[in-house]
């Protein structure tokens, strides 16, 4: 039988504790995962997972860095915590297209590997984690491992949806206490959590993955993608549970006809929605639609998830406990907002405007990279497109400068709609000044958008481009 010492949760008072609990209150009978089967859903207790890590563990090389890939979800978090064991930082890639997996991995190191779940055609060194699986031997564990606080346990990659993906780096410490922080707020007891995000974004990772080691959550061991899919996950579940999602699959789902008043209840119990804010009439929507709370996340790349809101109730958002904001006027064109909090070892800069409302509240403004000027009229992309979305008609759509356009260029914008370019122009025109609507107004079948439903400014460019050129041959 394998014993860990013990050792308290770093926020259980203010000082510094050196280690934390790979599973912060340890229960080896207690559910941590549901791995649906065909006849229903098989538990995987705690116990059970642990000495699938720790057997896992033992079997991997000594690197420094590994990329993550695995893309069952619970197999993701078997291999991430054994790599933490191991001492080796998870790698966690903006995307998996080769050439952005060889650059990382060059970077990173010769002893950089790739880890998948599945057979894998791969030119980088790579491990295939199932076949590894089945030549391990399992052994009782007593106690949950500590893993130190300043562990560097993962760099996470920014989507790129504003630029250049970047690197950051997230310490155990980090990690642990911002998924302990949401489920104190979120996670009032036991709940299954279904997630339609993947768990290499931080977003996934934090809520899907963390909140199941660190707070209330039992893994679903799903990643639902169609309506039909998410609303079978949460009937499999059997339990309370609590969706992870973002807009843009909430509005399919919605939008779908999956749920209606004819269909029997979810066992939901609340969503969870980020990656882009949501306008309180439709969150309020949503809430109808699904009978439950929709709570929404604030956050980024490089603090995490800092703060909370129930939209339909309070447009202001609520910071975790611990988190300040700073806000600084040393810069003339946008005053730069920073967070701090015990967890991080770091400020993180804010790439938002934001208006503090007292010390634990504020309202959200635009983005900093997010205004353009047309005739002298300024605007916030995101401001735009969320009137665009909001038209009758309009399933998807984006505003946007063209590429190389400067902040003073008129947008352009895609739409997935059976609308008219004249329609959807005249709608917006009734929700924003003339001088920012944009043109052209282009119908496409659906937008490149990313597994968390982001759009990236290269996706957006490369789209723009090929619609230009087949313009001009035809």
């Amino acid at each position: 039988m394998t014993t860990y010492s013990t050792s308290r949760l770093a926020s259980d008072n203010n000082t510094p504790q050196a280690t934390t609990p790979l599973i912060a209150d340890y229960m080896p009978n207690a559910p941590i995962a549901l791995q649906p089967t065909k006849g229903g859903v098989l538990t995987i207790t705690q116990n059970e997972f642990l000495q699938r890590v720790n057997a896992l563990s033992q079997k991997l090389p000594s690197a420094d860095f590994a990329l993550n890939l695995c893309e069952d979800r619970f197999q993701f978090l078997v291999v991430f915590c054994a790599l933490l064991l191991k001492g080796t930082t998870n790698l966690l890639p903006p995307n998996r297209q080769p050439l952005t997996l060889k650059d990382i991995a060059k970077e990173y190191g010769d002893t950089c590997y790739c880890i998948f779940d599945s057979p894998n055609k791969c030119d980088i060194a790579h491990i295939d984690v199932s076949q590894l699986a089945l030549d391990i031997t399992l052994e009782e564990i007593a106690t949950a491992p500590n893993i130190s606080n300043t562990q560097m346990a993962a760099i996470a990659f920014t989507s790129g949806s504003t630029g250049k993906p970047k690197a950051i780096n997230k310490r155990w410490q980090t990690l642990a206490t911002t998924a302990q922080l949401l489920s104190q707020r979120l996670l009032k007891a036991p709940t299954a959590l279904v997630a339609t995000v993947p768990p290499q974004h931080m977003y996934g990772l934090e809520t899907s993955l963390l909140m199941v080691l660190q707070g209330n959550g039992i893994m679903h061991n799903s990643h639902p993608f169609f309506p039909a899919d998410i609303t079978n996950a949460l009937c499999n579940t059997g339990m309370p549970s609590i969706l992870i999602s973002t807009p843009i699959h909430l509005r399919a789902l919605i939008k779908s006809g999956a749920i209606n008043s004819d269909t029997k209840p979810l066992p939901l119990q609340g969503v969870i929605s980020a990656t882009a804010p949501l306008p309180a009439s439709l969150a309020e929507a949503y809430e109808n639609m699904l009978a439950c709370p929709l709570w929404e996340i604030y956050g980024c790349t490089e603090a995490g998830s800092m703060a909370t809101r129930q939209t339909h109730a309070n447009m202001q958002w609520a910071l975790l406990e611990g988190f300040k904001l700073h806000h600084s006027t040393t810069d003339n064109t946008h005053p730069q907002v920073t967070a701090s909090a015990p967890h991080l070892f770091e400020p993180a800069p804010l790439g938002d405007t934001i208006e503090q409302l007292d010390e634990n509240h504020f309202l959200l403004g635009s983005r900093h990279q997010d205004i353009i000027n047309v005739g002298g009229k300024r605007a916030s992309v995101a401001d735009l497109n969320r009137q665009l979305l909001d038209i009758p008609g309009i399933e998807d759509g984006a505003i946007f400068l063209p590429p190389n356009g400067k902040i003073e260029s008129r947008p352009a914008a895609f739409v997935v709609s059976a609308l008219s370019e004249h329609e959807v122009r005249a709608a917006l025109s009734k929700r924003i000044d003339a001088t920012l609507v944009p043109r052209p107004i282009i119908s496409v079948p659906n937008l490149p958008r990313n597994s968390t439903g982001k759009l990236t400014q290269q996706a957006l460019q490369q789209l723009w481009k090929t619609q230009q050129r087949d313009k001009a041959t035809q």
